[in-house]
């Protein structure tokens, strides 16, 4: 069954972090404010889970469909591992 965003949303936080858990994919993580966040991609949205760096205890989650949002995580991911070689990327 796929996870529709609308369903998601309604969900409450814990139900919710078990869908991330069991369903999403790990994409990449940053810290904001003193927490850990990690963003998984879920059919067609993403989540952002935020945590407590000392306790891991899940503060909030954050689903959206807008790319813009995964402007932080770029610098971070690395395509490499998809294409199985490493990439040149030459200046102009």
């Amino acid at each position: 069954m796929v996870m529709k965003f609308c369903d998601f949303k309604v969900l409450d936080l814990p139900k919710q972090a078990y869908i991330v858990y069991q369903k999403g994919v790990y994409l990449g993580e940053r810290s904001e404010g003193g927490l850990f966040v990690a963003l998984y991609s879920i059919c067609n949205f993403y989540v952002e889970i935020y945590c407590r760096f000392n306790t891991g205890e899940i503060v909030k989650l954050i689903g959206f469909h807008n790319d813009l949002m995964l402007e932080p995580y770029l610098n971070r991911i690395s395509i490499t591992k998809w294409l199985g070689q490493e990439l040149t990327i030459a200046e102009q």
